[in-house]
């Protein structure tokens, strides 16, 4: 099913219960794909992180590869489902991004990203949030407050999670743990589980980078609190 025909059936009332696709992969609370309908199992799997597996194409790969991290800034903004594009578009546009291609291609990607995210989670409103990173930000392995979070590293490396089955000692390690770890690649986006009754949360934290002269280009959406 195209995104344009997901959209039209969705009416921003509450998430869509759609049925995990065939070519979706499950390891240890980790629903993975290489493209959005990976999201679409998030109500029926109970996964703890679904994973769309994305690579960019050559001219925006190159494009984020010469970005100059120090002249963007970043922005966190509020708003309804339907004033979504516009307001993301004026947003990054107001970031210092050089590249006026590139920036009309965040924008659109950040509106696509979150209207999965709309679908498959339910909230007529949402917080969305885009950063230059610098320093190791969250180095604790914590859960979210918020019942789900997209994340996605457009630059960098990318959010470190521990498989479910080391959830709970990750996150009473904290600091001192050394059990194993995944990264989310750079440009896949997640979609994690927070603090839920009925689901087990994504232990997840910030990669180290500090020390090391790389940024992050980071983009997160919650649903907004009002």
């Amino acid at each position: 099913m195209s995104t344009a025909a997901l959209f039209k059936r969705q009416r921003f009332t509450g998430p869509v219960a759609l049925a995990r696709p065939p070519d979706v992969t499950e390891t240890d609370g980790c629903i993975m794909g290489a493209t959005a309908d990976v999201f679409y199992g998030w109500q029926t799997s109970r996964a703890s992180l679904a994973l769309w597996q994305r690579t960019p194409s050559p001219e925006i790969a190159a494009a984020l590869d010469s970005l100059d991290l120090a002249k963007v800034t970043g922005f966190r903004v509020g708003c309804d489902i339907p004033r979504l594009g516009a307001v993301l578009r004026e947003a990054v546009a107001d970031c210092g991004f050089d590249d006026a291609r590139l920036a009309r291609f965040l924008a659109d990607d950040m509106e696509l990203l979150t209207r999965h995210f709309a679908i498959c989670t339910g909230p007529h409103s949402v917080e969305a949030r885009m950063e230059v990173v610098w320093n190791d930000a969250c180095r604790r392995f914590h859960l979210d407050s918020y019942p789900a979070r997209l994340a996605i590293t457009y630059v960098g490396p990318g959010t470190v999670f521990a498989p479910r089955c080391h959830a709970r000692q990750a996150l009473e390690q904290g600091l001192d743990y050394r059990g194993p770890t995944f990264a989310l690649p750079t440009f896949a986006a997640g979609l994690f589980a927070g603090n839920l009754p009925d689901r087990e949360g994504a232990a997840h934290r910030s990669p180290v980078i500090s020390g090391t002269g790389r940024g992050r280009l980071f983009f997160c959406v919650n649903a907004y609190r009002h």
